[in-house]
């Protein structure tokens, strides 16, 4: 068990070092749009008229659950920014 917990760890301190951050984050280039669509899109599949509505449909909903999260942070900001300013001015 303790050579395995060793490995875990010689394993974990490899992957978070400085020259594989620098390269995460400094030396990797954007994909080429012309090499993303052939990984994305599957050229041998038929799109019917029922598959567009359907991710219209999808897209749809995705757009509604974003706006709602948003107008549930909003709140939550209002709230706390609220109360964050009665007990500063409770106290001054």
């Amino acid at each position: 068990m303790r050579r395995s917990v060793h490995k875990r760890v010689r394993a974990a301190s490899r992957v978070a070092t400085v020259g594989n951050v620098k390269r995460y984050f400094i030396e990797t280039s954007a994909p080429d749009a012309a090499d993303l669509g052939d990984s994305l899109w599957n050229e041998d599949a038929a799109t019917t008229r029922s598959d567009v509505n359907l991710v219209m449909d999808q897209y749809k909903l995705y757009v509604e659950m974003a706006d709602r999260v948003s107008a549930r942070r909003s709140l939550a900001n209002t709230f706390f920014l609220t109360l964050n300013t009665a007990i500063c001015s409770y106290s001054a």
